[in-house]
């Protein structure tokens, strides 16, 4: 059986949403910017602990690691800018 080009359509759109919620979902969209910062002591801290910057969530610790010299800790975490 031949489809008409107009029976496609839905099919086409019906695609397209259930990707864009998936990617949605997913966080796709969102804008995620590394960082990181150095301190003396990481004590405390843990990959996963929130991240606040003047009082907002902006992320999440990602990475700890300990440099040799200077004797410091690299923290990285991924800023959520949405």
């Amino acid at each position: 059986m031949v489809c008409a080009p107009g029976d496609r359509i839905p099919g086409v759109w019906a695609l397209l949403i259930t990707f864009y919620n998936t990617a949605q979902r997913k966080g796709w969209f969102k804008i995620k910017a590394p960082f990181f910062t150095f301190t003396d002591r990481a004590t405390g801290l843990k990959v996963g602990d929130p991240v606040n910057m003047m009082g907002f969530d902006v992320g999440r610790i990602t990475e700890i690691t300990a440099n040799a010299r200077p004797i410091s800790s690299r923290i990285m975490f991924i800023s959520n800018l949405n």
